[in-house]
């Protein structure tokens, strides 16, 4: 298997991370000094901060289903799917 760990020819990795507030979120990373826009193509805010080639996302935490529940979903390192559940 080839180590990439030296490899720049590819793109850098950039973490997803869930917000609660878009707005404090921006204001947030805005005041350590990155650029943050909204990357979303429809109305829930999906921003991208930006800074000295640093970059970072963030996404609306889960959302709320029909039933009542605001659930997201995680993978972990060995590529289990775990659900989490809250009432709303």
């Amino acid at each position: 298997m080839a180590d990439h760990r030296h490899d720049h020819s590819g793109w850098p990795p950039v973490p997803v991370l869930p917000y609660l507030d878009a707005m404090a979120t921006t204001a947030f990373w805005t005041a350590l000094g990155f650029r943050v826009s909204d990357g979303s193509p429809d109305g829930t805010p999906y921003l991208l901060a930006v800074r000295e080639g640093a970059e970072l996302h963030f996404r609306s935490l889960p959302e709320v289903k029909p039933w009542g529940l605001r659930e997201m979903t995680v993978v972990d390192p060995a590529g289990t799917l775990v659900r989490l559940a809250e009432s709303a």
